[in-house]
């Protein structure tokens, strides 16, 4: 879940038993994932207001990281070095939550995403924001089975059947991530999300909000 101040300072707490076991689950699945993927991607700015989630204007900036997409088999070929895309300015985001409900001024539940049916499952449950049900940045009552840190980005390579027409050409790596017709090209990339001089890192697991085309 992508937070407006990712590097701020929470006060300390006493650490219930399992507690550290479960953030060192959670440090280890987070740098393995990172390691793991590879290919980078450039940003989509949004230039239209349309449908889905919160009607929220970021002011963050965010750039595309050339790494493998995340959660698949690691190949055995040696990582290429990262590299990054010129940053975007200006794009529609909104702060969610895997397992969201729908309310007024959201009324897409964000217990699917547009790349996984089953979000809130493959996540392994709600990620509540409510501090007080959380240990750090991650759920108090599970650890997670993904990356905890994730934005969701005004594009989907998806289409019904195969990808977007368009998205050979407007995807720049997506020869090199091309794995089938049902599998996302953008669904997992790392990106940078930038704030003033502080800098943040998610993975790219949803399109939106209000549109998906751009």
């Amino acid at each position: 879940m992508r937070k407006k101040a990712p590097f701020a300072i929470t006060p300390r707490k006493v650490m219930k038993p399992g507690t550290f076991t479960h953030m060192l689950a959670v440090i280890i699945s987070s740098i393995t994932s990172f390691f793991t993927h590879s290919a980078p991607a450039e940003i989509f700015p949004a230039k239209e207001k349309m449908s889905k989630k919160s009607d929220r204007t970021s002011e963050d900036s965010f750039s595309l990281l050339r790494t493998t997409t995340a959660f698949v088999p690691a190949r055995e070929d040696p990582p290429r070095h990262a590299e990054r895309y010129p940053w975007k300015n200006e794009i529609v985001t909104t702060v969610f939550w895997i397992g969201e409900q729908p309310s007024p001024n959201n009324p897409i539940p964000n217990r699917s995403s547009s790349w996984d049916k089953n979000w809130t499952h493959s996540y392994g449950g709600f990620d509540n924001p409510d501090r007080g049900q959380r240990i750090g940045y991650i759920p108090a009552k599970f650890t997670p089975r993904q990356n905890p840190f994730y934005c969701a980005l005004p594009y989907n390579d998806k289409a019904s059947t195969g990808h977007r027409p368009e998205a050979p050409q407007v995807v720049p790596w997506f020869k090199v991530a091309y794995q089938g017709p049902a599998v996302s090209t953008c669904k997992g990339r790392w990106v940078a999300i930038r704030k003033g001089n502080r800098v943040a890192y998610a993975q790219w697991e949803d399109a939106g909000p209000f549109r998906t085309d751009h």
